[in-house]
């Protein structure tokens, strides 16, 4: 179980991936908290935007997978991951050109 929790990334091995993750995860949910203006463990869209104006409603939408009008962290996490994985995408594939 202890391994298990080490291994954020859920590859089998405990390397420096996952304290990356785990730091992404945790900077995640800061902002998370810094953007629930009511303390209520979900944020809504007008909370998002009052942090992040970028995210329109469309983004919103692909943010809160459940469809239930709110983000939760969960939710919040996988979608900072993914920004994450593409940015590092984006600078790997500008490095091999």
């Amino acid at each position: 179980e202890q391994y298990q929790r080490l291994d954020r990334n859920g590859d089998g091995m405990v390397n420096g991936k996952d304290r990356v993750k785990g730091k992404a995860a945790a900077d995640a949910a800061a902002k998370f908290e810094q953007a629930d203006a009511d303390s209520d463990g979900q944020l809504t869209h007008a909370e998002v935007l009052a942090q992040f104006p970028d995210i329109d409603e469309t983004r919103f939408s692909r943010i809160d997978k459940d469809s239930s009008t709110t983000v939760s962290l969960d939710e919040f996490q996988q979608a900072a991951a993914a920004q994450e994985r593409a940015r590092a995408k984006k600078a790997k594939a500008s490095a091999e050109e």
